[in-house]
């Protein structure tokens, strides 16, 4: 098993450039490792078309059923080339930013016959993105593994599995959460004037449906970030809305006006959120994290102020926010461990921040949102590869 990620040659092209062929000339190209960082191989901003061209001198006992495994990547699409001949295309120009999980590409015998490899990849690099990752980002996360497909595919199957397992969990939870949200819904629908039911229903299925979209369960096989995370910030939007209503309402309290103000500039946040740039969705993320904050507050504020009321639904609904807290206050204290463990070992591994790209994103998030593990899972199961 080899590990391909140096001796690369590489250059920028414009997107209709095609060189991917065998006959390339390579003389002007210039030196890079895959695992290096963008920002010892490009200059900054840069977003188009970037080419890496390197050749592969093969053993004769290792001239069949060969595979490449692709380490995640998070700043683009990509194609890959083998002999002139592209077999493997992940993301598109209509779908530039693919879910980041490893990849695995089958070689063609016929092209590992006479005992020589031309690899190409040609990258999609979306430059805000990479900006935002950190100076440590680059193409790929992890090694670049050249080796026998079905070695290589337990790998991944098990890289995989880890992952999976680790989300498991939340998946279970956040399918509970749909369910008993589809069931209340059930009950709005035969008994309309208890309203309740009717926002407790769409809290809860809001909940359920960003708790899996922040699982590898749905988002790997969707397969396309952009999408994934325009849904789940609209569900968790969703979610806070329709469950302050029920609070509300559960506490026989009015909607008061400061309180329709805040529930209208989330619906605002929805429509933001499914109409505008990717950027800038990407880019608001701690705003409208942070704008959840008053709802963390003012609903156990309500909770506590029904008490000497003698409300019969105060207690409970307080002790089971004081649960959510302290199951918050773990997964955010296991997340941000999580990520400064791994910012510690990524010179070692080359392993980068997760996709929020700092402990404030991070903490924010562990603290606003189910408690799920991140895309970065991936990464964080990836086997480590053997010595160069």
């Amino acid at each position: 098993m080899l590990d391909v990620a140096i001796g690369w040659r590489f250059t920028r092209a414009s997107l209709l450039a095609e060189l991917g062929g065998v006959s390339i000339d390579e003389t002007d190209w210039d030196q890079t490792s895959l695992d290096l960082p963008w920002r010892v191989q490009l200059p900054p901003g840069y977003e188009g078309v970037v080419w890496y061209r390197r050749a592969v001198d093969l053993p004769p006992y290792a001239r069949t059923s060969l595979a490449l495994l692709v380490g995640p990547s998070r700043h683009g699409s990509y194609d890959i080339w083998v002999d002139g001949a592209e077999v493997a295309e992940v993301g598109s120009l209509s779908r530039i930013l693919p879910f980041p999980q490893p990849r695995l590409i089958r070689i063609p015998d016929a092209a590992a016959r006479d005992g020589r490899l031309q690899l190409a990849i040609r990258f999609h690099r979306v430059g805000w993105l990479s900006e935002a990752a950190g100076p440590a980002a680059g193409p790929f996360e992890g090694d670049i593994l050249l080796g026998p497909g079905d070695d290589l595919a337990r790998r991944l199957e098990l890289a995989d599995l880890r992952a999976r397992q680790a989300d498991l969990v939340p998946f279970l939870l956040g399918l509970a959460f749909v369910a008993i949200g589809a069931y209340h819904l059930l009950l709005f629908s035969r008994r309309t004037p208890e309203r309740t039911y009717l926002w407790f229903g769409l809290g809860a299925t809001a909940f359920g449906a960003n708790t899996l979209l922040l699982t590898r369960w749905v988002t790997e096989p969707i397969d396309h970030l952009a999408f994934t995370h325009r849904l789940t910030e609209i569900a968790g939007h969703g979610a806070l809305v329709a469950l302050l209503v029920f609070r509300w309402r559960t506490l026989d309290r009015p909607v008061e006006r400061w309180l329709r103000m805040y529930l209208m500039s989330h619906g605002v946040l929805v429509l933001f959120l499914a109409v505008a740039p990717f950027r800038w969705v990407w880019a608001t993320d701690p705003i409208r994290v942070s704008w959840m904050i008053p709802a963390l507050i003012a609903a156990p504020a309500a909770l506590v102020a029904a008490l000497p009321r003698g409300h019969p639904d105060a207690r409970p609904l307080l002790a089971g926010i004081a649960l959510l807290a302290l199951a918050e206050a773990g997964e955010l204290a296991r997340r941000f461990g999580a990520c400064c463990l791994t910012g510690s070992r990524s010179r070692d591994s080359r392993r980068s921040w997760p996709p929020w790209r700092s402990p404030w994103r991070s903490a924010s998030r562990a603290c606003t949102r189910s408690s799920t593990c991140s895309a970065w899972t991936s990464s964080a199961a990836w086997t480590s590869a053997p010595e160069r």
